[in-house]
């Protein structure tokens, strides 16, 4: 059995959710290590729902061996 990747997403809004639910999805080739946001309890929550290890706010997390899938914020029109 190979090992887990393990991940860490940085955005926990609406878009983000589409990326967690593809990683819970993953269960035998990737965990969620981390769900990072800048609000505390929007971070939790998607910590929770998905069963990440932990959660960040605010902070650049290091973890070894982890991948990131950096979520852009942008505005309802779609502009960068």
């Amino acid at each position: 059995m190979s090992k887990k990747v393990g991940l860490a997403v940085i955005g926990s809004g609406r878009i983000a959710y589409s990326h967690l639910t593809a990683i819970s999805s993953l269960k035998n080739k990737a965990e969620l290590i981390a769900a990072v946001g800048i609000m505390e309890e929007v971070a939790r929550e998607a910590a929770l729902k998905f069963e990440a290890k932990r959660y960040y706010t605010k902070k650049i997390v290091k973890a070894l061996s982890s991948r990131f899938i950096v979520i852009k914020p942008f505005n309802k029109r779609g502009e960068k």
